[in-house]
């Protein structure tokens, strides 16, 4: 199975000034058996890595030298490959369609969540075979700031019924991460948005058309998005709290 990891955004609330992006923030991780600092961006890639999977898209914008020359330098095992002006999430995500055949793990740039496990579980979602979706939630107190889904349980399974970004009136509480296993279907279905692409949108337009999309539910405080510059400080401090043991 291959990861896209998208990292092309501007970061504007993120406190830094455009040469250096969100992605290259760094935050605690355990490498070679040592507690370290490396950049979130290296940490996504490495954690889908430990989990066996060896194919990489990364999106980028242009402009972005320093990031280039990161993962030139230590990441040279990945593809890079380029959106070309910010038209949306989801556009970025489309930009990495010529990379991908089959479903993928979609994990943005700025986000990560901190048990191994719980991306182990996206990857190998007991009912997640080709041409099916899966989301990651999480319950927040403030689902407007959100892409928002809607769910029902059957049979110990957990469908998502409907999805809906930053809505005015949130139909729950249970927020989207931004990681998610996605058909390589949704790509036809971003290609035809005119104009500005999201993922959200497309996400619901699979449901509307009867695909089953599936959710597994995380902890909000175990997710860590550096996009905001004032509450870096309590993501440093969460990687740390939730680091696993430096055993290996």
């Amino acid at each position: 199975m291959q990861v896209v990891v998208t990292a092309a955004g501007l970061g504007k609330r993120s406190g830094l000034d455009g040469r250096m992006r969100k992605e290259m923030l760094p935050i605690y991780d355990c490498k070679d058996g040592n507690i370290v600092l490396r950049p979130l961006l290296e940490v996504i890639i490495s954690r889908y890595r430990n989990l066996g999977l060896k194919d990489f898209v990364l999106v980028l914008s242009p402009s972005d030298v320093m990031t280039q020359s990161y993962v030139r330098d230590y990441l040279d095992f990945v593809t890079v490959t380029f959106q070309e002006s910010a038209r949306g999430f989801g556009d970025a995500v489309y930009c990495a369609r010529d990379y991908i055949s089959g479903d993928f793990i979609l994990n943005c740039g700025d986000g990560i969540y901190c048990e191994e496990a719980f991306q182990k579980k996206l990857i190998g979602h007991r009912t997640a075979g080709s041409g099916h979706a899966v989301l990651a939630l999480m319950g927040v107190s403030n689902p407007k700031r959100y892409g928002v889904a809607s769910i029902r349980e059957k049979d110990g399974r957990v469908f998502v019924e409907d999805v809906e970004e930053k809505p005015e009136k949130p139909k729950s509480n249970l927020a989207i991460m931004a990681m998610y296993r996605l058909p390589e279907e949704i790509f036809s279905v971003l290609e035809r948005s005119r104009e500005r692409k999201e993922l959200t949108p497309a996400i619901q337009s699979l449901i509307m058309k009867g695909m089953d999309v599936e959710a597994i539910i995380g902890e909000s405080e175990k997710w860590l998005s550096v996009g905001i510059a004032s509450e870096y400080v309590s993501v440093l401090q969460r990687s740390l709290l939730f680091l696993s043991p430096c055993d290996s």
